[in-house]
């Protein structure tokens, strides 16, 4: 998995970030997300992965076809369509690493429905928490006896933490702009 995450995904370029991440785990607007916490600016740019794919001679010549007149790259929509479907198998391995290393097993349907960020009915599923992240499953069987959700938190090995933490800094945006 790591191979392909490097190679496939991130396109031999090993991005990792090591620095401390914000998480105001007591905001629970809507929006909010350790991806977005104002502290953590330097991490998230939406063009930091596009601008390494222009920058590179060599990724340059795979995903963009040319160069408009006014500077904005026309995309090789073919490369993109490949590196997207591989960026989908990648987060299917990840999450299937997470199910077997994360401590007691949760759900399949669990785990793909985790938010990053908060919405108006849910908190985001998905923590740092110091230097660890965790997954937080919330389990909504028992909330009418309870009056509230049971969270089962998953503390993330170190691979899984990097990917992670890639994924949502690096890659996530960039699949988005693309799609």
């Amino acid at each position: 998995m790591h191979n392909k995450f490097i190679q496939d995904i991130l396109l031999d370029n090993p991005w990792k970030i090591t620095s401390y991440i914000a998480n105001d785990i007591s905001n629970t607007k809507p929006g909010y997300s350790f991806v977005s916490d104002p502290q953590n600016h330097k991490f998230y740019n939406q063009k930091s992965f596009l601008t390494l794919v222009i920058d590179s001679p060599r990724l340059q010549n795979e995903f963009v076809i040319a160069i408009a007149e006014d500077g904005t790259p026309l995309i090789n929509l073919g490369q993109v369509r490949k590196w997207l479907n591989d960026y989908a198998d990648g987060l299917l391995f990840l999450m299937a690493a997470i199910e077997v290393l994360a401590g007691s097993p949760s759900r399949g349907t669990e785990l793909t429905c985790i938010q990053l960020r908060n919405t108006s009915c849910q908190t985001q599923g998905l923590y740092n928490i110091g230097r660890y992240m965790a997954i937080v499953v919330q389990y909504s069987k028992t909330s009418t006896r309870n009056g509230h959700d049971t969270l089962i938190p998953h503390v993330l090995d170190a691979f899984c933490q990097d990917v992670i933490k890639t994924v949502a800094f690096v890659t996530h945006p960039f699949a988005e702009q693309m799609s």
